[in-house]
């Protein structure tokens, strides 16, 4: 049984082999999206959280208008 490629050659369909390919595209897309779209959730929750929790509400918006 171990060893026997002519017997394995037989027995697989080569198209399969040309399938898998996209297969392993997709997996690594779907992984690659699927982290971003974590990543921007968890920066909105972070500033929601740093502010609610962190920001006083006394301080005013410390930038300068441009302008008269």
């Amino acid at each position: 049984m171990i060893g026997e490629f002519s017997v394995a050659k037989e027995k697989v369909n080569p198209q399969w082999l040309l399938f898998l390919p996209s297969i392993y595209t997709f997996n690594v897309y779907d992984a690659y999206a699927r982290t971003n779209e974590s990543n921007k959730l968890y920066e909105m929750e972070m500033a929601r959280f740093l502010k609610n929790n962190y920001q006083r509400g006394d301080i005013r918006n410390l930038y300068i208008e441009k302008g008269g």
